[in-house]
Order: C-alpha cells, then structure tokens, then sequence
C-alpha cells in the first residue's frame, strides 16, 4: 500500500484502483481455491446478518459461528446450536470487540500524542451505561406495546 500511496500522491484511495493498479504490476495473482473463499466470505457475511425479531421487537442474531482454527468457522443456529456452542461463539464475540475497542484506543491516543495534544479526543470504553440507557429504552418500549 505504502508503494502505491508513493506513485499516486493522493489521498484517500480507492481499493478497486489498487487492486487494478496491483494486478497490472504483478503484485497480486488470485488463488487457485478463490470462487470457495469468496463464497465463504459471502455466505459468512449473509449468516452475520441474519436476524430474527423477537417478541420486544428487538433484533437476534439468529446465526453464531465459532472459529476453530484451520477447521475455520462452524455455525449454528439459536434454536438448534448447543449451548457450549452458542457460548464459545459468544466468549468469541466479546475477545473480537475488545480487540476492536483496543485498537481504537491506540489509534485514538496516537493521534492525540501526535496531532491533538492540547485538545485530545477523549472517549469512554465502559459500556454500562450504554447498555443500561438501551434496556431502559428497550422495557419502555415493551410496557407500551402491553398497554
């Protein structure tokens, strides 16, 4: 990426242009097992998105995957997938988002370290109030669909 930033000198890309520019310049093939992976990454992402409402109309993932190594991802359902499944998909979950928030935080004071130091970007990543402000909400929605 560092190479084609240098021979285009523009800001921000676009990544059908590098992987034109790539494949122009030899620097990428695709695989030979690439329509699998695709379709993998596809069906991955449909799963992701599959949702049920439920009786508060809230949203339920109704698809949960648990990743096992060179195996790759299992999924399951919530009605059928076994409790130690949706568990371990779950524990999954909850690692990827502190990784995410992890990131973000290093991202964040780098930046503050960097560019913003007399005014950084300030964030809290204690979500208990969020949650709490949404099941309040979420409760306040249901007793009105009871009266």
């Amino acid at each position: 990426m560092k190479r084609f930033e240098r021979e285009h000198e523009r800001k921000p890309f676009d990544l059908h242009e590098v992987y034109v520019w790539a494949v122009v310049n030899d620097l990428w093939t695709p695989p030979l097992d690439l329509a699998e992976r695709r379709f993998v990454e596809e069906m991955s992402s449909d799963l992701r998105e599959e949702y049920i409402t439920d009786e508060n109309g809230d949203h339920i993932r109704y698809y949960h995957a648990v990743t096992r190594g060179r195996q790759g991802a299992l999924w399951a359902n919530v009605f059928t997938g076994t409790k130690d499944h949706l568990f371990e998909g779950f524990v999954q979950r909850r690692k990827n988002s502190l990784g995410d928030c992890r990131q973000l935080k290093l991202d964040m004071d780098y930046c503050n370290r960097n560019r913003f130091g007399d005014d950084p970007i300030q964030m809290s990543f204690n979500f208990d109030a969020d949650l709490a402000e949404e099941e309040a909400y979420r409760q306040m929605k249901a007793k009105k669909r009871a009266a």
